[in-house]
């Protein structure tokens, strides 16, 4: 049996906390920032994305989404570690870009994940810990009647 494991509920528990800093967000502007310009909804949204991230990895969510990937996808067919070895280590964060790097890049803030990748080799795992990055750049976007 030859194949990656795919990692769905561990990428669904950091796309949660996304949502999650923006919800905050949306919510911290309608109620106290309402003239705020493109550049303090960066900052803002940056700090909830921040913490969010933060409270997911101190919480166990995202070891834990990844122990149940891992659990789902060798079904005992492999003889490997416990999940919960393998996942101790697994944080998400984000970090600001000074404006020296957005200037380079045009992104407001970075999304790295460092990762296990993970692939089935007959009877065990090979696993290596791969680099993925998200740059995201900030837009402000107003609806109809003015709200964002």
């Amino acid at each position: 049996m030859f194949g990656k494991i795919p990692l769905t509920k561990t990428l669904t528990a950091v796309a949660d906390s996304c949502e999650a800093a923006e919800r905050a967000l949306r919510a911290e502007i309608q109620n106290k920032h309402e003239a705020a310009d493109e550049e303090l909804i960066t900052r803002l949204f940056h700090g909830e994305l921040k913490y969010a991230l933060r409270k997911a990895s101190e919480d166990h969510l995202i070891s834990r989404a990844f122990e149940r990937d891992v659990a789902t996808a060798i079904g005992g067919v492999v003889n490997v570690p416990q999940p919960h070895e393998l996942s101790i280590d697994l944080f998400a964060e984000s970090r600001f870009h000074k404006r020296s790097v957005e200037s380079k890049t045009g992104g407001d803030f970075g999304l790295l994940i460092v990762r296990p990748s993970i692939r089935i080799m007959s009877d065990w795992l090979e696993i290596t810990m791969a680099k993925q990055g998200l740059l995201c750049q900030a837009k402000l976007k107003h609806g109809k009647n003015g709200t964002l």
